[in-house]
C-alpha cells in the first residue's frame, strides 16, 4: 500500500462529517444557553436580595430616628393617626407626618425645612396609649394629648413586589 493511501485512510477516518458537527455546536449551544440563563436568574436574586436589605436598612434608620427624636418629647401637639407634632427641649415642632396619597413620610424638625425621610411608605400608623397602657382614640383630642406615654408607630414600606413591615415603640420621657 501506498503512503498516499495510508495518508487519505488515516484523514478519512479523522474527519467530522456534516452532520456530527452541527449536532455538537448544537448541544454546544443548548449548554450555553442554559448556562447562561442560571447566570442572569443568580445576578436577578442577588439585586432583588439587596434592595430588599436596603428597603430595610432605610425603613429601620427611619424608625430609629423616629424613637429617639420622640423619646424626647416634653410637650405633644398634635396625635392623629398619621401625624405626630411635638416638642423637645431642643427643637420646637418635630413633626412627623406621613402623606399616604404620594407614599412618603416627612420630617419637619424646627429650624429644619421639611424633608422626605421614608419614601415608598404606604402605610405608616400611630397608636397612642396612657400610662395605664388604655389605648388612646386618635386623632387624641387636645385635653389627652399630655396624658400620651407610649406611641407605637407600625410602617409598611413595598418597592418593586417587595413589601416589608416594621413596628417600633416608644415611652415619652418628658411627659
Amino acid at each position: 500500500m501506498s503512503a498516499c493511501r495510508r495518508a487519505g485512510q488515516i484523514i478519512k477516518r479523522r474527519a467530522f462529517t456534516l452532520v456530527e458537527l452541527i449536532l455538537v455546536l448544537a448541544l454546544s449551544g443548548a449548554f450555553l444557553v442554559a448556562v447562561s440563563q442560571s447566570v442572569v436568574w443568580g445576578l436577578q436574586v442577588v439585586r432583588a436580595w439587596h434592595q430588599r436589605e436596603e428597603l430595610r436598612g432605610q425603613l429601620a434608620a427611619v424608625l430609629e430616628r423616629f424613637t429617639r427624636d420622640a423619646a424626647m418629647a416634653d410637650d405633644v401637639d398634635e396625635a392623629s393617626d398619621d401625624r405626630f407634632q411635638f416638642d423637645t427641649p431642643d427643637t420646637n415642632n418635630v413633626d412627623y407626618d406621613y402623606d399616604g396619597a404620594s407614599d412618603i413620610l416627612e420630617l419637619d424638625s424646627g429650624d429644619m425645612s421639611q424633608m422626605t425621610v421614608l419614601r415608598y411608605a404606604t402605610s405608616w400608623n400611630f397608636e397612642y396609649f396612657d400610662e395605664d397602657g388604655d389605648e388612646l382614640s386618635t386623632p387624641v383630642d387636645e385635653d389627652d394629648v399630655n396624658n400620651i406615654r407610649l406611641v407605637q408607630v407600625t410602617a409598611t414600606v413595598s418597592r418593586n413586589n417587595e413589601t416589608l413591615s416594621m413596628a417600633s415603640a416608644v415611652y415619652l420621657r418628658n411627659m
